[in-house]
């Protein structure tokens, strides 16, 4: 039972699955950064304005 002298010989169905993988891959991976991105601004302007909460806060306080 001979299938092939290679292994890779019948393999062209697979290459062209992994390399359709892999685009999918790195174009959800670059969607994703800009996901990221957007919680990493929405965190930083919470961190802001309990920042500033807090100042006024103080400030009351304080008089």
């Amino acid at each position: 039972m001979d299938n092939g002298k290679y292994f890779w010989e019948n393999t062209k169905p697979m290459k062209n699955l992994i390399a359709i993988l892999s685009l999918v891959i790195v174009a959800t991976s670059l969607s994703a950064c800009n996901t990221v991105k957007g919680v990493g601004q929405d965190v930083s302007a919470t961190g802001r304005d309990l920042s500033k909460a807090a100042s006024t806060v103080e400030r009351k306080i304080q008089n």
